[in-house]
């Protein structure tokens, strides 16, 4: 019995990061050409924890920024990541914030698979040739598969970063050669090798990772409370049985049978059929209208109320539209004037001879006290 508890404590005890996977960040000696800087990465151990440290400057060719795709500029960071030494999966996954949700070896930030909108950041937002950009806040980071980092071209992937879960995310290509897919990963686009769970970066949505499958630390370094892209799916519950089928979470299928729903562009790929789509988009029409139903009573109990007197005021207020419409009208009629009155100074011009410029002067004047009012916005 004491054996058995033994090889399982053993089996739990899960490295975040074997020493040889340590070993692989690291920055090459290359100099970013906007900012003038070398990237720096290092990795310490402490206890029951793995801290890497990194600046986030690229170590390999960028564009030149900002530029017509991209108004932001690369600069230094002081990031600090801490991972747990041996990670567990957890009982529930967690969604993945906005921000650095990993770091990849080189100590640049790896970003969760969406634009500020919500949308796929793959077919909506312009990457350089080392596929990544940076942030408003200076942050150089990736989105998508990488190729600076790793060529994927050998005989299988090495290790391509760390999600801030601790567990370690490689490329797409398997051991034994076969190019990885969503067919072959989990709810997360994770799964167990060889006993430890590791994160795969593939070609198709969601690229990197779709959820957490760890728990991720208090100190990590990330910023857990900005789930503000949340996955679409329906959760049954539990968690993956290690085969790769997901029960439960934020999708009711893995990868392999459902690959993922569609972009927030809403545009359906190869691996997502239209009517899976069409099934998609009444599901959550269907949500909106319980959620609809649900708030209901309560408008109809407010709509009993007695109006207020600035609920009174406020319904007699133009619209927006209506505004604007106003605004534009009495500036036409304003310009009109002023046009006729420059006609009219030309014409005495060409018939008065020296005359026309005392009048204009006093043409001039009396324009001045016209009021003038600038047009409208066009929007509010």
């Amino acid at each position: 019995m004491r054996t058995l508890l033994l090889l399982c404590a053993l089996a739990a005890a899960t490295l975040a990061l074997t020493p040889e996977e340590m070993l692989e960040f690291k920055a090459r000696d290359v100099t970013e050409q906007n900012t003038g800087l070398k990237g720096t990465v290092t990795v310490t151990e402490a206890g029951d924890v793995i801290t890497i440290v990194s600046n986030g400057i690229p170590d390999h060719a960028t564009a030149i920024y900002p530029n017509q795709h991209n108004p932001n500029r690369i600069e230094a960071q002081n990031y600090r990541f801490t991972i747990p030494k041996n990670p567990q999966v957890a009982s529930q996954t967690s969604c993945l914030p906005m921000g650095p949700v990993g770091v990849a070896i080189n100590g640049v930030p790896i970003f969760n698979p969406f634009t500020i909108e919500c949308l796929d950041a793959k077919e909506n937002e312009v990457f350089d040739e080392c596929d990544g950009h940076p942030a408003p806040g200076g942050q150089y980071h990736y989105h998508i598969h990488p190729d600076c980092v790793f060529d994927g071209t050998s005989s299988h992937s090495q290790i391509v970063g760390v999600a801030a879960d601790g567990f370690a995310i490689y490329g797409p290509v398997d051991d034994d050669g076969t190019v990885l897919t969503n067919a072959d990963l989990d709810e997360c686009h994770g799964r167990m090798k060889n006993g430890v769970y590791r994160y795969h970066v593939t070609n198709e949505y969601p690229y990197f990772m779709a959820c957490f499958k760890g728990a991720v630390r208090s100190d990590s370094g990330i910023n857990t409370d900005m789930c503000q892209c949340p996955m679409d799916g329906v959760s049954t519950g539990s968690n993956t049985d290690g085969t790769g089928t997901f029960t439960g979470g934020i999708f009711d299928q893995p990868f392999g049978q459902h690959h993922h729903p569609p972009p927030r562009n809403a545009i359906p790929d190869n691996h997502l059929s239209y009517q899976d789509f069409l099934q998609w988009q009444q599901h959550q029409q269907q949500l909106q209208a319980s959620q609809q139903t649900v708030q209901q009573p309560l408008q109809d109990a407010a709509a009993t109320q007695p109006l207020t007197l600035f609920q009174i005021w406020q319904q007699h207020q133009p619209s927006c539209e209506q505004w604007q419409q106003q605004q534009w009208h009495q500036f036409e009629r304003v310009f009109l004037q002023f046009q006729q009155q420059q006609q009219a100074l030309h014409h005495q011009a060409a018939a008065g001879g020296d005359a026309a410029p005392d009048q204009q002067l006093q043409q001039a004047a009396q324009t001045k006290k016209q009021p003038f009012r600038p047009r409208a916005p066009v929007s509010v």
